[in-house]
């Protein structure tokens, strides 16, 4: 399948869990008595679907769709951008020996990918890349795992069905999933979560060495700081890391892992109250409500574009983004929203189960709405909080010009 067809697919199916919720069938309890207070359920579903890349993508991701290449700002690229950047070329060379010269950066682009584009742009490109990340991180996501959570919470705590994802095929396959066909697909799951778990470790890792890279007092690997290998510093955060996800599930769900979720919610909300107060809540609460309208009034457009003449279309010579060095928009879609798309995909076994296990006692309306909606909302709130902070220090670093913007 392409991944249009994928999606489109992907889709149907969270539409199809979405209509379930507002019709007669949402009044339909999964199991009995909750296990869970609604406080802890929540923040187990925020801890499970979202976890650590909220706490890096949530600044980085807005910022770099603001500053770099995509379908939404290709047409406020400026061709002055090449003789700003030979300027600034030759400035430096005048400072800096022939040696450090050499690892100038090779493009306008390269130099200072926010400047390459148009001074008035900026705010529509502020909302576009905010939109773009949204799309990425809400909706996408929990519908993604929707799909997969509500029909395992239904079939386990309403017909005593194993909570294993082959449960999920049993309107479609009947009592064959108790044979092979069911062993083949709890290994694919399987084989997918591992995928899943890989990246988000990977790209976890990354984040926190990054992070500790800047920490010139304390931090003990320098190593990092100069580019060179950082394998020592990543095997040891994956140890440590791995030691807390043992212990949280040896101490089981009503413990470890309940705890765990609820310190975790606790520090993320201490740090977004921080970030929120001591900046500008007015900005926040206006940038809030402007991404909210602006998100929803593009929504069905984000989800059905596929691309087609980006990739159909070669780029043409004369194209000022080839001066720029910009690159194309060909392969963007596949570097982000379906590279998303299978990332949520390879987490949906594994996040599907475990919010069809927590969400015993609950209406199938609670569990798609507060799955969907509540999820999404939280990430949209994070993420104009700590995107939009990093709007207003980058626009703040452009208005002082390239070399400030560039540092």
């Amino acid at each position: 399948l392409s991944p249009v067809c994928l999606g489109s697919l992907r889709r149907a199916a969270s539409i199809n869990a979405e209509y379930m919720a507002f019709s007669s069938y949402g009044d339909i309890r999964l199991g009995q008595k909750p296990d869970f207070n609604f406080a802890t359920w929540i923040t187990m579903l925020f801890s499970a679907g979202i976890g650590i890349g909220l706490y890096y993508w949530g600044v980085q991701e807005p910022i770099y769709h603001y500053a770099t290449l995509n379908r939404h700002n290709y047409m406020y690229l400026r061709p002055e951008a090449v003789a700003d950047y030979n300027a600034a070329k030759n400035l430096w060379a005048t400072r800096v020996s022939a040696k450090a010269m050499e690892s100038f950066p090779s493009s306008p682009y390269a130099f200072n990918p926010a400047l390459a584009f148009t001074y008035e742009s900026r705010f529509l490109r502020a909302l576009d890349g905010m939109n773009i990340s949204i799309f990425n991180w809400g909706y996408s996501a929990s519908s993604t795992y929707v799909v997969i959570g509500l029909p395992l919470a239904y079939y386990h705590y309403n017909h005593n069905l194993p909570l294993s994802m082959r449960t999920a095929f049993y309107p479609i396959l009947g009592n064959r999933i108790n044979g092979w066909v069911g062993d083949i697909i709890d290994i694919a799951a399987i084989c997918g979560t591992v995928f899943g778990v890989c990246t988000s470790l990977g790209l976890g890792i990354m984040q926190l060495t990054d992070g500790l890279a800047h920490q010139d007092d304390w931090f003990p690997n320098k190593c990092v700081k100069d580019d060179c290998d950082a394998k020592e510093t990543y095997t040891w955060l994956i140890i440590i890391i791995t030691c807390i996800a043992t212990i949280s599930v040896v101490t089981g769900l009503e413990v470890g892992i309940r705890r765990m979720s609820e310190l975790n919610f606790m520090i993320s909300s201490v740090l977004f109250i921080m970030i929120f107060f001591m900046s500008n809540p007015s900005f926040f609460m206006d940038f809030l409500l402007t991404t909210f309208m602006y998100h929803f009034q593009y929504l069905p457009y984000l989800m059905g574009y596929a691309d087609g003449l980006e990739k159909a279309v070669a780029q043409h010579p004369n194209d000022p983004s080839a001066d720029i060095g910009t690159g194309s928009l060909a392969g963007w879609t596949s570097w982000w929203t379906v590279f998303y798309w299978a990332w949520w995909i390879s987490w949906s076994p594994f996040v599907g189960q475990f919010l069809a296990r927590i969400s015993k006692g609950r209406t199938i309306r609670e569990f798609v709405l507060v799955n969907v909606g509540v999820t999404t909302l939280l990430v949209m709130i994070w993420f104009v909080v700590f995107g939009g902070q990093a709007y207003l220090m980058n626009m703040d670093a452009e208005k002082q010009g390239p070399q400030l913007s560039r540092r």
